[in-house]
């Protein structure tokens, strides 16, 4: 305790989150110090409770039980009825907090402001795979928003949006900003679509996708250059995206594009080129490599379906052989002949 103290002393912050698991460390007299330490530093301090007696938790910027701690916390039956305001009202009143958060599972969330007022979000309609970490999102998300000084309604919204998106996920998984940050955007304007949410690391994609054994949803990947993207590329994508549920399309970098292209290339930089296909509506997501060939990411994401044009054998094809050894299956789709981004490039020249 005294460590932790230290470090906190020391520290620019602007949020404290007490995640408390009853392991000992957060013992009463400890939380009620670091509760005092943040209101002293004008900063919210958000509680994950455990227990029954809510008492130390008093003056807590907001706490976030679900409903069976919550009703636990008041001395209720687990099966009780009550509604997620009233228990919102009375844990509020019971322990002297400023603000609450009661989790419902599949109806949502409700929050009870400092003024009084409540906030009501029905849960978002997903495809669930797993629960794990729904929770902890919420918190996690509920304290970078109001340490960027939102309240507690927009807080809401943006922890039920992530909230909604890690349970599409296998296992326990991060929400990325940029995902945050498309589904805010399309939950704002529902004729929006966003494509940022696209564009994705390598290690951002691998945590989206999961392991081969873990996926409801067959992954294809293709990948390429597509500096100047034409109509063949669109047909290829199309064709590729058909062979599975979720088609992801690796993109050379600048400086990999150069190294195989020549000093002239590429014609359109990496980011400019990734945001185009991110907004194709048959690619699922964009990932850029840095290396001549994909081949560390194709065995880093292991894809269910890797393809590739039919002018490559399949013997040819980079990645093909730790695909098939995987289990996955190698396809070849044919390009749409007269296309190419070499005759556009060859074109322009013609005529300047």
């Amino acid at each position: 305790q005294e460590e932790l103290l230290r470090r906190l002393e020391g520290s620019s912050f602007d949020v404290i989150i007490l995640s408390d698991y009853a392991k000992g460390c957060l013992t009463d007299d400890f939380i009620k110090v670091l509760i005092a330490y943040g209101k002293k530093a004008g900063k919210p301090v958000i509680v994950d409770p455990k227990g029954l007696d809510y008492r130390p938790y008093a003056g807590a910027s907001l706490i976030t039980p679900n409903r069976a701690e919550a009703l636990a916390a008041l001395g209720l039956a687990p099966d009780a009825a009550q509604k997620g305001e009233v228990l919102a009202q009375s844990l509020k009143e019971n322990f002297d907090l400023d603000e609450v958060l009661v989790t419902l599972g599949g109806e949502g969330m409700v929050g009870l402001c400092r003024q009084g007022s409540l906030v009501r979000l029905p849960a978002r309609t997903r495809e669930v795979f797993d629960v794990s970490g729904a929770g902890d999102t919420v918190v996690a998300i509920m304290a970078l928003a109001m340490g960027a000084q939102l309240d507690i309604a927009r807080s809401m919204e943006l922890a039920n949006i992530a909230a909604g998106l890690v349970v599409e996920k296998w296992g326990t998984q991060p929400v990325f900003a940029n995902e945050l940050f498309a589904a805010a955007v399309k939950d704002g304007n529902k004729e929006s679509f966003c494509s940022a949410g696209k564009i994705c690391s390598a290690k951002q994609l691998k945590a989206l996708l999961g392991p081969p054994s873990a996926r409801q949803k067959e992954v294809v990947f293709t990948n390429g250059c597509f500096d100047i993207l034409h109509a063949g590329h669109v047909s290829y994508l199309e064709a590729a995206r058909s062979l599975g549920q979720k088609l992801v399309v690796g993109v050379n970098s600048d400086a990999s594009l150069k190294r195989l292209k020549g000093e002239t290339r590429p014609i359109i930089p990496q980011e400019q080129r990734m945001a185009v296909l991110a907004g194709l509506g048959c690619v699922d997501y964009v990932v850029c490599f840095d290396e001549d060939t994909p081949e560390k990411i194709i065995k880093e994401l292991a894809p269910d379906v890797l393809c590739k044009g039919a002018d490559y054998e399949i013997s040819e094809i980079v990645g093909a052989r730790s695909v098939l050894e995987s289990g996955g299956r190698v396809q070849q789709i044919s390009f749409i002949e007269g296309l190419s981004t070499s005759d556009i490039i060859s074109r322009v020249k013609a005529l300047s």
